[in-house]
């Protein structure tokens, strides 16, 4: 995946398989705090680009082991931004070319860095110009702020897919799931897709509105 920044979260990494592929996959790679210890117990010999935050979770061994290594360990210690917003800033400074994050272990887990990473699809496209993706032991999820075609090959995800739209209300038309909808209107105080599922190679959504969309992997 050309210009695409690998940021690992601290969540417990369940499919050390994919975790790998994406590693290998991607241009760079940036540790939030605590995942730092994470990274060591799947493989103290993997050297990410740089590991940050406000370091109150990294061990003293897995900083020292790092350190060791030449990683650059960064303190930033402003609670008026997460490590995964600092590690998305850093990235940038660092790698101007950069296109697209893949966030792995960005949802799961506590319920409120769950929605932070959720928040963090729009914000980031906006204010940074680069595309966010959100992986999870079970599904990726990404913006699509006006039409996308999806493409959806069944060795690398499965059928279950959703769309909620993330400010307010939005419109949207598809085509490749079983529950189709044509200038369907969906949010948090009407409706929202749910539980749909894939029925073709490619899936279709036009949205007046942003919209999440997250599909099972």
């Amino acid at each position: 995946m050309a210009n695409t920044v690998l940021i690992i979260v601290n969540q417990p990494i369940v499919d050390q398989q994919r975790f790998r592929q994406a590693w290998d996959a991607c241009d760079h790679r940036a540790v939030l705090d605590g995942a730092a210890n994470t990274l060591y117990d799947v493989d103290p010999t993997l050297r990410p680009d740089f590991i940050i935050g406000d370091l109150d979770s990294i061990t003293d061994t897995t900083r020292k082991l790092y350190e060791g290594m030449g990683v650059p360990v960064i303190e930033k210690p402003s609670q008026y931004a997460t490590d995964f917003g600092k590690a998305m800033q850093e990235s940038v400074e660092r790698w101007p070319g950069t296109k697209q994050f893949l966030a792995f272990g960005a949802l799961g887990g506590r319920v409120d860095h769950s929605m932070h990473s959720i928040m963090c699809l729009s914000r980031v496209q906006q204010e940074l110009g680069v595309r966010l993706l959100l992986h999870s032991a079970q599904n990726m999820t990404f913006l699509i702020a006006e039409a996308a075609r999806v493409l959806t090959p069944r060795d690398l995800v499965k059928k279950a897919v959703g769309i909620a739209p993330i400010m307010g209300s939005a419109h949207i038309t598809t085509k490749g799931l079983i529950y189709d909808v044509t200038d369907w209107e969906t949010s948090f105080t009407t409706q929202v897709s749910t539980s749909n599922y894939i029925v073709a190679d490619w899936v279709t959504v036009e949205t007046r509105g942003p919209v999440v969309f997250t599909v099972e992997i």
